[in-house]
């Protein structure tokens, strides 16, 4: 095999790190290790773990390289998506009038070579740590 080649298979990445499912899950080691949950280096390598503070609005490019259609869904809160591309728009690149009421959801189809910005606000006490991001990917 070669040295490059990650296993499991590699379907996803954030922030251009791929995604490697933790060992642990994300939420047990976040209820588990008391204190030691707000140190993002305890959520393993891979997994982009982000501790936020409460009440700080954050927003999420999420970039679509590929041509499927993908679920994004972002845990414990609800968001807003304030720019959205349509299908083949290619990544996001800041030149986006942004709404005056965007939509706000639990979940977007994030398109076909597309792009999203989502913002939210990490209001929700019990779900803000840590982030865990989800996208249904066909190959996971």
């Amino acid at each position: 095999m070669h040295k490059n080649v990650l296993t499991p298979p590699i379907s996803a990445s954030f922030n251009n790190i791929p995604y490697v499912r933790p060992k642990v899950p994300t939420l047990y080691s976040a209820l588990s290790t008391g204190e030691s949950a707000m140190k993002p280096e305890i959520y393993a390598t891979n997994t982009n773990a982000f501790v936020l503070d409460k009440g700080q609005v954050v927003d999420i490019i999420v970039n679509n390289d590929d041509t499927g259609k993908h679920p994004f869904h972002l845990h414990g809160h609800n968001f807003q998506a304030i720019v959205r591309s349509a299908d083949d728009a290619g990544p996001y690149v800041a030149n986006e009038t942004f709404p005056t009421i965007p939509m706000r959801r639990d979940t977007f189809m994030l398109r076909p070579m597309g792009n999203i910005v989502l913002r939210f606000r990490a209001d929700n006490p019990d779900k803000s740590r840590p982030l865990p991001l989800r996208t249904n990917l066909k190959d996971t």
